[in-house]
């Protein structure tokens, strides 16, 4: 089994992930460091594999939008436009795949929403989990515009339904329900200095 991706040996989000916005009115325009997760791709022998393809696909997500293109370092995009994105990465000399996803969620209150573990994790084609994917920016008069107050009140209309519903974009600390913690978090990530999330890839750059 030797240089073949072992899910049980490698490292990855245990829960779920963040899609995040970007600043672009920085010096240096950055994604959102709140929204960053590494996968570290093993053998099951415990021995780190340099050069593999980690992917996100985000299929069963049914209200998530993934910005395409991606702009963090090294991240790619396929299957869109015209369906569900996959985003791409491939691990470093130390077998370490980083990625700091921009994308948002359609939430008009209470809207429909992909229940938890939507988004699937895959190593070469090996499945490494199902993860719960949350966003911040959540606005659905004009999706993907960055985070403002405006994707925080209706986020309220997820927790005020919780435990009837469970909508996996409020779920900001992947604790598997829509609650008030979950707000006081995100209206933390809000509250930053220079509001790292600022700006985000609109509509029509939004897959699916």
């Amino acid at each position: 089994m030797a240089g073949i991706p072992c899910a049980t040996q490698s490292t990855f989000p245990a829960n779920g992930i963040l899609l995040v916005g970007r600043n672009d009115g920085l010096a240096s325009p950055r994604e959102d460091v709140a929204g960053e997760f590494q996968v570290i791709a093993r053998d099951c022998g415990a021995t780190l594999l340099p050069g593999v393809i980690v992917a996100v696909s985000f299929a069963n997500c049914t209200d998530s939008r993934v910005c395409n293109p991606q702009t963090f370092p090294g991240l790619s995009v396929a299957g869109c436009p015209g369906g569900p994105a996959v985003v791409y990465a491939t691990t470093n000399e130390l077998g370490v795949a980083t990625f700091r996803i921009t994308g948002g969620a359609i939430n008009s209150g209470n809207s429909p929403s992909a229940d938890a573990d939507c988004a699937e994790l895959r190593l070469e084609g090996v499945l490494l989990g199902t993860l719960t994917v949350a966003s911040i920016d959540q606005n659905p008069g004009s999706p993907l515009n960055g985070y403002v107050a405006n994707d925080l009140s209706v986020a309220v209309s997820d927790v005020l339904d919780s435990p009837a519903e469970m909508d996996g974009r409020s779920d900001v600390n992947f604790n598997g329900q829509d609650q008030a913690n979950d707000l006081s978090l995100m209206l933390s990530l809000l509250l930053r200095p220079g509001n790292p999330s600022a700006n985000n890839c609109g509509a029509a750059s939004a897959c699916p």
